[in-house]
């Protein structure tokens, strides 16, 4: 695993997809950056997750958010318009982000769902 980040918000393994590296990218406003964790399944399959801060983000640029649980603070919105097979677009009490890549939407949930039961919270 490759890990060029300082962010500890993540699973090693989830659904069978393993962690395979961690990348911190500036934004462009410079004022934060992004966290990437690329996941990669013994098949090859490969989704990345993402998440930055959510102050800078307007969630209505995003489409309608659906809760994740009844229990918790995560929602999510499906993309319509992406060039990766699958995007999904998530928030929390404190981040935003997304999960894209060539998996399906049911297995792209079921990956949030685990992140929304599991993921480490400040």
């Amino acid at each position: 695993m490759v890990v060029n980040s300082c962010s500890n918000n993540y699973l090693s393994e989830v659904n069978g997809f393993k962690l395979n590296k961690i990348n911190d990218y500036p934004i462009k406003s410079g004022y934060d950056s992004v966290t990437e964790y690329e996941y990669i399944n013994k098949n090859g399959k490969k989704y990345i997750l993402t998440e930055k801060d959510k102050v800078f983000i307007n969630l209505e640029d995003y489409g309608e958010f659906k809760p994740v649980t009844g229990n918790n603070d995560w929602s999510y919105s499906i993309s319509k318009d992406s060039k990766y097979n699958t995007k999904v677009f998530y928030s929390t009490a404190m981040y935003f982000g997304e999960i894209k890549g060539d998996i399906s939407i049911e297995e792209a949930m079921k990956i949030l769902k685990v992140y929304s039961e599991k993921y480490f919270y400040y």
